[in-house]
């Protein structure tokens, strides 16, 4: 018989801390390169600068304002509401009615043409009418934290508003002169370009109201994401390219973190490149950065939560001065803190960084058990050992305190001071009390929610892109036949793509017990995993935080790709290619762009992408 052969015995050797990778001239020329394609796109039509924004407001219900419209046939209306600071603190709020509108021919007896109840604040809406033979129409409001900032009267049959002049008003704040005084801004073909959209009419309108200093409207998630938003409302006005930049410069600002993170991974500019080049023009991160909703902030803050924790991930606190180690675990919970007062679901990605931090922990505990039995059963005078074996409880004792002030109370304290936006901190009791019921409405609103949309769809959907969500819709009155549609998925080539590098990664974590593949792995599920147990309504744009670990799986794969065969590099090239020219093709159901209907057809592949109107 054979004897069989001992397995040489491995000798042990300690983790090195890995040193942080520093940009070369390659690197700047990469990110540079995205940056620029990126935000060309992105800044594209991204909404008008132009908007109707002086207003006519109630000073108490049943002020009202005559207009004169001539002798002209009337078969539309076009009005534009807003939000006001009411007097009595009111939040501006869905009522019966907000306006009612009716027609005259002598400003004596009065025949109802409309009710206005309109919680689409900020979007250019249109009534069908029918004004005959009546020459003044009057505006009577009823709600006095809702304002009307213009409204104008189109000509039967024609793509033309009517002249209208200003009669009598009964508001002594404002003299109904400001309902007709910016008629050039008013849009006869009402678009995301000119209007708010899908969430925006909760968003933008909460941002400009945290802005003046209004009492708000929608609190059914945390202030800083809208506290965002108003920094473009301050600089470019409440219009959609203010209420949208802030989402635009974000989604460019995720570009360099996430070279950064991938330079630090991989070490390889191609990798990185392709990388940050797939997560740009994934159709996900293109249409939320353009779009004034607080998702892009989660991903932005969610993103540097997992850097900072790769880099501690990656650091030994044996061969790295302790205090050298705490700046990671620091700046990765501010960003906890940031995130979670931008959107609750960052807290999901909060489970895999604790996963990865122990896992560190266990390492190094690991270290110590070796360093242990080599100095006191086998005397070993090895300065690493004995460094190892003295150092390990006071270093774990000193990081664990750290981690209660960085994970535990500095996030608690920004996500209280974060409310500062909205309540007046100078009465500390009052301050805390408003901030726990804001809460509490948070958390009994979430979880009490029930309701449905056409476009929901359920976790086990999003990585297979079976539902889109549907975000906007517009036939053009002038040009035949064109339309504009909105919608929110993935780039087939980054999802389906990395699901499957997902899977392969998880392959190469268990088998080779790969430290990078099982970060990649762990931050996927951590904000993935958690919708499982979501019974509320969900959508697909929920997966997006999702999409940074799609594409740090697919870098992954890259790099063994290009480790392992000659034609790597072409192949990976030739993929990234593909993906870019896969958004170029579905770029007007991304972007708003003037298309056609049979254009629309060919982009929906499967029976349920529905981007069209009788699709």
């Amino acid at each position: 018989m054979k004897r069989k052969k001992k397995k040489k015995e491995e000798k042990f050797t300690y983790d090195k801390s890995q040193k942080r990778e520093k940009f070369t001239k390659i690197d700047w020329i990469c990110l540079v390169v995205i940056v620029i394609l990126f935000s060309i796109f992105a800044f594209s039509h991204l909404g008008t600068t132009k908007m109707a924004n002086t207003y006519w407001k109630p000073d108490v219900n049943g002020d009202s304002v005559i207009l004169d419209i001539g002798d002209a046939e009337i078969d539309s209306i076009y009005y534009l509401v807003g939000v006001g600071n009411d007097p009595y603190g009111n939040v501006a709020d869905l009522k019966d009615v907000n306006f009612e509108i009716e027609a005259s021919a002598d400003k004596v007896n009065w025949k109802p043409i409309a009710l206005i109840n309109d919680i689409s604040m900020y979007s250019w809406t249109e009534i069908p009418v029918s004004i005959i033979g009546n020459r003044y129409v009057r505006i009577r409001g009823y709600n006095t934290s809702v304002v009307m900032n213009e409204i104008g009267f189109k000509i039967a049959g024609k793509q033309k508003l009517a002249p209208v002049k200003y009669v009598e008003g009964t508001s002594y704040s404002y003299t109904g002169k400001e309902l007709i005084d910016e008629q050039d801004q008013i849009s006869l073909n009402p678009s995301y370009y000119d209007s708010t959209y899908f969430d925006e009419i909760y968003h933008a309108r909460t941002a400009y109201e945290q802005l003046k200093g209004y009492p708000i409207y929608e609190n059914t998630h945390p202030v800083l994401g809208k506290e965002i938003i108003s920094v473009g409302i301050a600089i470019f006005g409440m219009n959609p390219f203010g209420w949208r930049v802030a989402g635009v410069v974000f989604g460019i600002l995720m570009l360099p973190i996430l070279y950064e993170f991938l330079k630090q991974m991989f070490k390889k500019p191609l990798i990185s490149f392709v990388g940050t080049f797939l997560f740009a023009f994934d159709f996900m991160h293109f249409t939320q950065s353009r779009i004034a909703t607080i998702d892009t902030y989660a991903v932005i803050f969610t993103m540097l939560i997992y850097y900072f924790m790769y880099r501690y991930y990656r650091t030994s606190f044996y061969d790295t001065d302790l205090k050298k180690t705490y700046k990671s675990l620091f700046w990765c919970g501010i960003f906890v803190g940031i995130g979670f007062a931008s959107k609750w679901n960052v807290a999901y990605g909060f489970i895999g960084i604790a996963v990865l931090f122990f896992m560190n922990i266990y390492r190094r505990y690991k270290e110590y058990l070796h360093a242990k039995e080599m100095v006191e059963v086998k005397h070993s005078k090895d300065d690493m050992d004995q460094h190892v074996y003295e150092s390990f409880i006071p270093n774990l004792k000193k990081t664990i305190l750290h981690c209660i002030l960085y994970f535990v109370i500095i996030p608690l304290l920004i996500y209280y001071l974060s409310f500062i936006f909205i309540y007046d901190i100078t009465n500390i009791v009052q301050y805390t009390k408003n901030v726990i019921d804001y809460n509490v409405h948070m958390f009994t609103y979430h979880n009490g929610l029930v309701a449905s949309h056409p476009y929901q769809s359920a976790w086990y959907e999003w990585p297979l892109i079976i539902r889109p969500i549907w975000y906007a819709w517009n036939e053009s009155t002038m040009q035949m036949g064109a339309v504009s549609s909105i919608s929110a998925f993935g780039n087939p080539f980054v999802w389906w793509g990395g699901l499957l590098a997902v899977i392969t990664t998880l392959i190469f974590a268990i088998k080779k017990k790969d430290k990078v593949a099982w970060f990649i792995v762990i931050g996927y599920l951590s904000v993935y995993l958690p919708w499982v147990y979501i019974t509320r309504i969900t959508f697909i744009y929920h997966y997006y935080p999702a999409v940074i670990f799609l594409v740090l799986a697919i870098a992954y794969v890259a790099s063994k790709i290009l480790e392992k065969w000659k034609w790597g590099k072409q192949c990976i090239l030739l993929y990234a290619s593909l993906a870019f020219i896969c958004f170029i093709y579905f770029y007007p159901i991304l972007s708003g762009s003037w298309t056609t209907k049979n254009y629309l057809k060919q982009l929906q592949w499967f029976p349920t992408w529905t981007f069209m109107t009788g699709a």
